[in-house]
C-alpha cells in the first residue's frame, strides 16, 4: 500500500504546505 511506503509522505508534506498557503 502507498501508506506503507514513505514516498507518499514527501508529496503529502509539500501538498499540505501549499494548502496552508
Amino acid at each position: 500500500d502507498a501508506v506503507d511506503c514513505p514516498e507518499w509522505i514527501v508529496p503529502f508534506h509539500i501538498f499540505k504546505s501549499l494548502a496552508e498557503e
